[in-house]
């Protein structure tokens, strides 16, 4: 039996519950890393093959003895990304194209974008152009190509001076993949005068940095549709609904719609949820009737889950592969607090994304095989069963329950949990800083203060 070994936080076999995902912050900081982890393990976990999780260990820092095991326990290191080309992750770029240069065995990178502003011109490149480049290349050096999220990305690596179909290879976002070469929908329900159904149970998600005047639109259809819930994914969001701890964005101080403390009531009435697995995710969606909403894999979810799905694009990162997998979408910018979900619903093809996930499919199976890594889909490309289920099928997967709805006994003992955690973060943090100091002169510590303040720390100014 092959034995790969897997980026990524939760395995879709751990049975986590909420404390032990937020002290470790297993969902790496947004629940939607689950979504194309769990597209890549569902589809290569073969009859024959292992998948073990490395539990972000590249990022943790694995020591000397760590990557000698790697290389002698594993056959393979397989790499889900999202979009890593950005700057907050260009010095996580330098760690895995170190770690990969290390390693003796195979390294696969699928579903790699990049971020940057809506209708970004690429050509003009990025302050870790560096480091995506010393990345690409540590790649190469393992596998055959890489897969990307879609044109966007593709056409910043020909600015890197990669080649098309020969380094790399537009295959969109493996969760779109999870369960094979169609997708399911329901259908919408409405009445005799072409609006949607009243009782429609509705799904939305958003988030910080949705724009103020999209979040109006989405809460008036929820005031629209008494059968509604928010769904998020940042940890942030997850404390809120586990620990009742205030949600601090970046828009503090700003009048804003979202649910920042435990009193909105979208958390006052039970209708904000955040889920730490997939299974629990897919059950929920698959009992509503549509999702909207500006969150990328929050809409995928509701997609897989047959739901009628519209995406709200907010920048490159969602457009490309809205574009490249033909999903239903409206940009941003186009959205007016009046507007109604029929009215979006009538300018977009509601089923394009299912007419194009076949020839998507077929792209991204070739890619498989380009790199020679064995897949469920090898002898039927219309297989609908994997391993994977059966033994997920096993398992009693936790939902979060809202400090809002626990005893109060329980919700003592949260508060209790994450004061301790809280305490020890500070001390740990504390006795950094004291390390800091004595590690560096008092003029050369100043200097660093000023340009981490300045946030001009990794950043190469062009």
């Amino acid at each position: 039996m092959k034995k790969y070994l897997m980026r990524g936080g939760i395995s879709p076999l751990d049975v986590f519950s909420p404390e032990k995902v937020i002290k470790e912050n297993l969902i790496g900081a947004n629940s939607g890393n689950l979504l194309y982890a769990f597209g890549v393990y569902r589809t290569l976990m073969t009859e024959d093959v292992q998948i073990d999780m490395d539990y972000y260990g590249v990022e943790r820092k694995y020591t000397d003895q760590d990557i000698d095991r790697i290389n002698e326990e594993y056959d393979a290191y397989i790499c889900p990304l999202a979009d890593a080309f950005r700057d907050a992750f260009a010095g996580k770029l330098l760690k895995y194209a170190h770690f990969f240069t290390r390693l003796k065995i195979p390294c696969y990178v699928i579903g790699l974008g990049v971020r940057a502003p809506y209708e970004a011109d690429i050509t003009q490149g990025f302050p870790f152009d560096e480091e995506a480049r010393k990345f690409v290349k540590a790649v190469l050096e393992k596998s055959a190509m890489l897969g990307l999220r879609g044109e966007k990305t593709a056409e910043y690596l020909k600015y890197l001076g990669f080649k098309e179909d020969v380094d790399f290879r537009a295959i969109g976002c493996p969760s779109m993949y999870t369960f094979g070469r169609e997708l399911p929908q329901r259908a919408l329900r409405f009445d005799s005068d072409g609006n949607l159904a009243q009782d429609m149970k509705l799904s939305v998600n958003m988030s910080s940095i949705t724009p103020e005047p999209v979040l109006q639109f989405l809460f008036s259809q929820m005031d629209r549709f008494p059968e509604h819930y928010c769904v998020e994914q940042n940890e942030a969001e997850l404390r809120l609904l586990y620990n009742g701890i205030r949600y601090v964005t970046h828009q503090k101080g700003k009048d804003t719609l979202l649910p920042l403390e435990y009193t909105h009531p979208l958390l006052a009435q039970d209708r904000y949820k955040v889920f730490i697995n997939v299974k629990t995710w897919f059950d929920f969606l698959r009992g509503m009737d549509m999702s909207v909403g500006s969150k990328l894999h929050g809409n995928v979810a509701g997609v897989l889950s047959g739901c009628p799905t519209l995406f709200i694009t907010l920048d490159t990162r969602m457009k490309e592969l809205v574009d490249y997998h033909a999903l239903p979408a409206i940009p941003f910018h186009q959205i007016r607090p009046e507007d109604r979900l029929e009215d979006l619903m009538a300018k977009v093809d509601m089923q394009s994304h299912i007419k194009k996930q076949g020839e998507n499919f077929d792209r991204f199976v070739d890619f498989l095989d380009r790199n020679e890594l064995p897949h469920i889909y090898q002898n039927d490309r219309q297989r609908k069963d994997a391993p994977v289920d059966a033994l997920m099928a096993k398992n009693q997967y936790q939902q979060v329950q809202s400090i809002l709805k626990c005893t109060p006994e329980e919700a003592v003992r949260r508060f209790n949990v994450y004061n301790e955690q809280s305490r020890k973060t500070i001390a740990s943090l504390k006795k950094e800083k004291a390390e800091l100091k004595k590690m560096f002169p008092d003029s050369l510590r100043s200097l660093l203060e000023f340009a981490w303040t300045n946030k001009i720390i990794g950043k190469h100014k062009r």
